[in-house]
C-alpha cells in the first residue's frame, strides 16, 4: 500500500522539477531506450499507484482473515498432542 502512495508522489515531484528546470533523477517508465513523456508518466504512475493501493488493501484483508482462521483452528486443537485421551 505504501508503494501505491509513494509512486504518484515521485511522478509529481519529477514533473514539477522538470517544469521548474531541475533534473530530478527519478525514472518513471523507461522501457529500453524508450522514455515515456512526463505528463503521460504521471498519469500512469497515478493509475498504477491506485491499483497497487487497492491490491495491497485487499491482500491485507485476506491476511487478517487467514490469521483469524489460524487462531480458530489452534483453539479447536485437542489438548493432548499424542492423539489419545
Amino acid at each position: 500500500m505504501l508503494g501505491g502512495v509513494i509512486g504518484p508522489i515521485g511522478g509529481l515531484v519529477k514533473l514539477i522539477g522538470t517544469l521548474l528546470g531541475y533534473d530530478v533523477p527519478v525514472s518513471l517508465f523507461d522501457i529500453g531506450s524508450f522514455h515515456m513523456p512526463l505528463v503521460l508518466g504521471l498519469i500512469l504512475s497515478v493509475a498504477v499507484g491506485i491499483a497497487l493501493f487497492f491490491a495491497g488493501k485487499a491482500c491485507w484483508k485476506v491476511t487478517k482473515k487467514y490469521l483469524v482462521w489460524i487462531c480458530k483452528m489452534k483453539q479447536n486443537m485437542p489438548e493432548n498432542k499424542g492423539g489419545t485421551k
